[in-house]
């Protein structure tokens, strides 16, 4: 592992997958090669063994069931029984030869023929040629009616012939299933070495993979660890101690850089915690000084504003003063032409309210009648308001009415509908009925279009009346409120009566009053002079005011900025 620790992390990783992938090649062509291996034992097992077992077998069949043919044939009792044994052993021999023609290719063809094979054929092809012609002799004799012997050369000659062969047959048959044997045998210690081997390779790739899964948890547990104390420490927790450095792969960088970077954020937290300190001594005076500054500039403002506005009122002042100095003179010398005019016009005011005392008195007489000939109007309106009432209930109630013979006629209708069906139903003896109903059905439907006809009428009747109801009653409250008209009138036609005799006393009182008018008038003018004189002094010296007032605003606002902008 200290090896491991000084080895850079990236070259330790591509080092444990550089071993797993060696030692999986090294599986991958382990695996190759023994399957390869058992995949031609397999293939000499069944391929080629088991073809030449199958052909020699193919021999024992033909050769036993020749041997029980050919008995057939001595002992056969019929011509036919003879010549279908014969047929028999013809059949066999062609089936036999087929067999030996695909051996002899296979042989000639394969070069892992061995020598033991080649023997064991070879006397297998030699007993042949030394029994096929007994088997011949034997039928010949058979067939030439000398049985006894056939029956001879067959126990002699031929039976000894066919156990040598199935001997030599079986010899070959039990040489190949001595070969499958060895062969499969071999393929079993193949696969059971593989597995062994699998087994090692298994427990070397385990113990690799447990050395760098260690490598890993080692390489990363101090890698969170360093995670964690950075983060407390960037958390504001400046007394956690990190880890030393050891070694010199990625963790030990990781550390050392981790260590730098902390040193920096340590002085970087003491520069920032002294540059607040100063920004907030800063900030203290700046403060203190926009306080100074905001209270003079509100303080200045404020006077400047009183001053501005008692410099505006006293403008406004004099400016009224001179106006009303300068109105004052112009309306004394109207006034006083005014109090000549007004002694001369009081006499004829005597003669004019002495003509109107006489048409107040006519107009009470006028309006007194009027009020009588309204009250008699609004008697009458009222009578004829309940007159028309009456008749839009009897409207209301002929239309209930015509609702209810329209319902009747509805009705009827729906019976003569009956009726008519009924009638149908019964055929000729109803067809008297079906007319009768017909014609109330249409007396029905004549009555039903007749109380339709009414119900229009009705009901601009009822919308006659109601409008003449709405009518009348306009009228009642027209009349009702000329009534009212006229007796505010009168009313105000009994205050006029007494105002106008006030009026007469009170012009006789006037014509004594112009004369000191006229003389006040005159002291009035000269004051008014006087006065407009002083005024316009004091309008100039407002306006004075006025503009020394807005110098000291300009001069106050450029030293409260340069003091801001300093």
């Amino acid at each position: 592992m200290p090896l491991l620790a000084r080895l850079p992390l990236g070259t330790a990783i591509m080092a444990g997958f550089a071993a797993m992938l060696a030692l999986m090649a090294m599986i991958t062509g382990v695996a190759i090669h023994q399957v390869n291996g058992i995949n031609d034992n397999l293939t000499l097992m069944n391929d080629v063994n088991s073809v030449k077992q199958r052909y020699a077998i193919n021999f024992r069949g033909s050769v036993h069931d020749r041997a029980i043919s050919l008995r057939d044939v001595v002992l056969a009792g019929t011509p036919q029984e003879r010549r279908s044994a014969i047929d028999e052993i013809d059949r066999l021999a062609r089936f036999y030869a087929e067999s030996a023609t695909a051996l002899d290719t296979m042989f000639a063809r394969r070069s892992d023929i061995t020598a033991r094979e080649r023997e064991i054929l070879a006397g297998i092809k030699e007993i042949e040629s030394r029994t096929l012609p007994q088997i011949r002799q034997v039928v010949a004799e058979q067939e030439a009616g000398r049985g006894e012997a056939a029956h001879r050369m067959l126990m002699q000659q031929a039976a000894p012939s066919f156990t040598e062969w199935l001997k030599r047959i079986n010899a070959f048959i039990d040489l190949q299933e001595a070969s499958n044997r060895a062969i499969s045998q071999q393929s079993r210690e193949t696969s059971g070495g593989f597995q062994a081997l699998m087994a090692v390779v298994f427990c070397i790739a385990l113990a690799v993979g447990a050395g760098f899964a260690m490598l890993g948890i080692g390489a990363v547990r101090p890698l969170r660890q360093l995670a964690a104390l950075m983060m407390r420490s960037a958390h504001g927790e400046h007394h956690v101690v990190l880890p030393q450095p050891s070694g010199s792969n990625e963790v030990a960088e990781i550390t050392r850089a981790a260590l730098l970077f902390r040193e920096k954020m340590l002085e970087v937290d003491r520069m920032a915690a002294e540059r607040l300190r100063e920004k907030a001594r800063m900030e203290e005076r700046a403060n203190a000084l926009a306080r100074l500054v905001g209270d003079f500039d509100t303080r200045a403002a404020r006077l400047v504003e009183q001053l501005r506005g008692g410099a505006q009122a006293l403008q406004g002042s004099a400016r009224s003063l001179s106006d009303g100095a300068g109105s004052s003179c112009r309306q004394a010398g109207e006034v006083t032409g005014a109090a000549e005019q007004a002694s001369a016009n009081v006499q004829t005011v005597a003669a004019a309210a002495e003509e109107l005392s006489a048409s107040v008195a006519e107009i009470s007489r006028q309006v007194a009648q009027s009020s009588r000939v309204a009250a008699e109007a609004a008697s009458a309106a009222q009578r004829t308001d309940t007159t028309v009432r009456a008749l839009a209930e009897g409207a209301q109630r002929i239309g209930e009415v015509v609702n209810l013979i329209n319902d009747i006629a509805g009705q009827t209708n729906l019976l003569a509908l009956n009726a008519t069906i009924e009638a149908a139903r019964a055929g000729e003896a109803g067809k008297g009925f079906a007319v009768v109903a017909s014609e109330v059905k249409n007396l029905a439907s004549q009555t039903a279009r007749a109380t339709e006809e009414i119900g229009g009428q009705i009901g601009q009747i009822q919308q006659a009346t109601r409008e003449a109801v709405a009518a009348i009653q306009s009228i009642a409250n027209t009349i009702n409120e000329v009534n009212e008209i006229a007796a505010a009138i009168a009313a105000a036609v009994q205050e006029q009566g007494s105002a106008t005799n006030e009026i007469a006393r009170n012009v006789q009182q006037a014509a004594s009053g112009t004369q000191s008018v006229t003389h006040s008038i005159g002291e009035v003018s000269r004051s008014a002079q006087q006065a407009m004189a002083m005024a316009q002094e004091l309008l100039r010296s407002a306006e004075a005011v006025s503009r020394q007032s807005g110098e000291l605003e300009g001069t106050i606002g450029g030293f409260l900025q340069q003091v801001r902008a300093a």
